[in-house]
Formats: C-alpha cells, structure tokens, sequence
C-alpha cells in the first residue's frame, strides 16, 4: 500500500471523527436557545402581576341597620329636628355605600356603626321629645288652673267687699238710730248688738 493512501485513509477516518463533534456542537447550541426561550418565559411569567380573586363583601349588617333607622325616624314625631336632620344624613351616605359595588367590608362596617349610632341619638330625641311635651302640657294646665283660682279669688274679693260696704251701711244706721233720744229702751240692744256684729264682719275684711 503507498503512502498516498495510507494518508488519506487517514484524513477520511479524522473527517468522521470530526463529523460527529459538529453535531454535538449543533444540538449544545438548540439547547442553549430553549433554555433562554424557557428563562426569559419564566421571567415575564413572574413579572405578570396576579390578578386578586376579588373578596365578597358583606352588606347584610348595613341594609338592616338602614331599615331600622328608617323605621326610628318615622316613629320619632316628637324627636328634635336636628337629630331627624342628622340622621337623614347618615342614611344617604350609608345608601350610597350600599350601592357602590366597589366598597370595601371597611367602608360598610363603618357605615353600620354610624347608622347604629344615629338610631340610638334618634331613640333618645324622642324620649326627650315626649318629656317636653308633657311638661308643657302639664305649665298649660297649671297655668288654667291659677287663672281660674284668680277669678274665683277676685269674686270672693268683690263679695266681701260688698259686705262690709253694707256692713258700714247699716253700722251708720244703727248708729244714727241709738244717737236718737227716742230710740224704744227695748230695741236699743238688737241695735247695738247688729253693730258690734257689723264691726266685727268690717275686721275681718
């Protein structure tokens, strides 16, 4: 065998050799590409903000507070005006809480505790309300009462001052009547005992 051929038997066995070193180095590279595909997903992955499973909230305790301080309201006639005011103000910021969809349980809650508070201040008024009322009603009738005491007291007045008028009348008379020499000896002592009786009717005028 030459020497020709010894040689290029063995460049042929080298170009095999290197054939599959080429490959290799193909499917490293393939390899390298997925592995940044799959890093640079992962990454746009984490950085996605979650979205939130949205938190039901609960409005029960508000409707019911709203319809209790409704109810108060209309049964509080003798409650004062500024606490009927104040709590018709709380109900249209508690409705308007009740209706928006994007509330939060803190937002109700605190809704709840005014209206809760504005039925007690409610509750309160009417109690005092009533109170008033009967004081009032109670200064009228007292008030009647003496008036009517001062017409009794003046005709009473008018009366005794009457008396004592005629008292003094007929005081004169029997006076005039024992000053007369011929005054009867007899009927001189109804005379003067209708005097003395006069006079004492005068003093305790």
């Amino acid at each position: 065998m030459s020497n020709n051929t010894t040689n290029d038997n063995a460049i042929n066995a080298g170009a095999k050799e290197d054939a599959p070193k080429a490959v290799e180095k193909t499917a490293k590279v393939e390899n390298t590409k997925e592995s940044v595909a799959a890093v640079v997903a992962a990454k746009v992955g984490a950085e996605t903000p979650k979205t939130e499973a949205k938190v039901e909230v609960n409005k029960g305790a508000l409707k019911d507070a709203i319809t209790a301080l409704e109810s108060n309201v209309k049964s509080a006639p003798d409650a004062d005006q500024a606490a009927v005011s104040a709590a018709k103000e709380a109900l249209a910021a508690a409705k308007a809480v009740l209706a928006n969809e994007a509330a939060t349980q803190a937002e109700v809650d605190a809704q709840v505790q005014a209206v809760k508070a504005l039925n007690t201040v409610v509750t309160e008024a009417q109690v005092n309300g009533v109170a008033a009322k009967n004081e009032a009603k109670k200064a009228e009738e007292k008030a009647k009462s003496e008036a009517k005491q001062t017409t009794e007291v003046k005709e009473a007045k008018k009366e005794l001052t009457q008396v004592a008028s005629e008292a003094e009348v007929t005081n004169k008379v029997a006076k005039t009547e024992l000053s007369k020499k011929d005054l009867k000896v007899e009927a001189k002592p109804a005379v003067e005992k209708a005097v003395v009786k006069n006079e004492e009717a005068l003093k305790s005028s």
